[in-house]
């Protein structure tokens, strides 16, 4: 049996190419997001909308990375050692080990379908 808690520290986070990020910013503030992560100046950035959260790029996806036009993200705040030995354990393909970015830590992985998934270790000392 499965402990329920075990991994409780990912949150989805999914991700989405857009094509004018000016205008996917103003559509979801209609809906009542906020930019916690990135700013209206970089490609990236991170809104909340209740307590989801979805990640925005202005860039198309990279097929040949598994990228597609939307990719989940999730949020960790186990450690990604943590986190990447226990899907080894159960035989997650790993495309990328724990490595560092400007926002935190980024791992990523392979579903069996081949979507493409990045969990993110944000640093905590890093303004949202």
């Amino acid at each position: 049996m499965t402990d329920r808690n075990e991994g409780s520290g990912v949150r989805l986070r999914p991700m989405v190419h857009v094509a004018d990020l000016a205008a996917s910013l103003a559509f979801y503030e209609l809906l009542g997001a906020r930019v916690v992560d990135g700013s209206r100046d970089v490609d990236r950035v991170v809104m909340e909308i209740g307590d989801a959260r979805l990640g925005l790029l202005a860039h198309p996806p990279y097929p040949d990375q598994c990228q597609n036009a939307v990719e989940l993200g999730f949020e960790s705040t186990d450690p990604l050692e943590e986190v990447e030995a226990r899907l080894r354990a159960r035989g997650a393909t790993i495309t990328r080990p724990p490595s560092d970015r400007a926002s935190g830590r980024r791992l990523q992985l392979v579903s069996p379908d081949g979507l493409l998934l990045t969990i993110d270790e944000l640093d905590p000392l890093l303004p949202d």
